[in-house]
């Protein structure tokens, strides 16, 4: 027995082709003969029924079949266009190399000229530093000149009395 399911357009179709049968061999039983062999005409009747039934049969199939592979090529197209349009925002890898070196080509000269300006800042505060400690001895040999002479002249005035 088949089942009808919803949807299910095969299964609607068996069902109509086993219906076709049915009255084709109802059409058949009347038309036999009364010592119960089968006629011409009604056997001729029942060999159509069932090669047209099985024509319908495969030509639905063949029409399923066809939808299927279409479907199966839209979508195969569908997915190299995106392949396609993937490869085309991608960068080549010689390219990304390329770039990746200048870069690091870049770096290396920006790191060397900042090298070069710290050594010449750190000379400079080098200088400033010798400077400011040459001046600070300077300051305090003057301070120290300057009480000597206070103490001479102390001592000078300390023995005139």
């Amino acid at each position: 027995m088949v089942r009808l399911m919803r949807g299910n357009t095969s299964c609607v179709w068996a069902t109509y082709i086993l219906a076709q049968g049915a009255l084709c061999l109802h059409r058949m039983n009347r038309e036999k003969e009364d010592n119960g062999t089968w006629t011409i005409p009604a056997l001729k009747e029942y060999f159509e029924a069932r090669i047209n039934g099985n024509d319908l049969r495969y030509e639905q199939r063949f029409t399923a079949q066809e939808a299927a592979s279409k479907y199966a090529q839209e979508k195969a197209n569908e997915f190299r266009g995106s392949l396609e349009d993937i490869g085309k925002n991608q960068m080549p890898r010689t390219e990304a190399e390329a770039m990746l070196k200048a870069a690091g080509e870049k770096t290396e000269a920006l790191a060397k000229a900042n090298s070069e300006r710290i050594s010449a800042l750190q000379a400079r505060i080098d200088r400033t530093e010798g400077r400011s400690g040459g001046l600070s001895a300077g300051w305090g040999y003057l301070i120290g000149a300057i009480g000597l002479i206070g103490a001479l002249v102390a001592i000078v005035l300390a023995l005139r009395k």
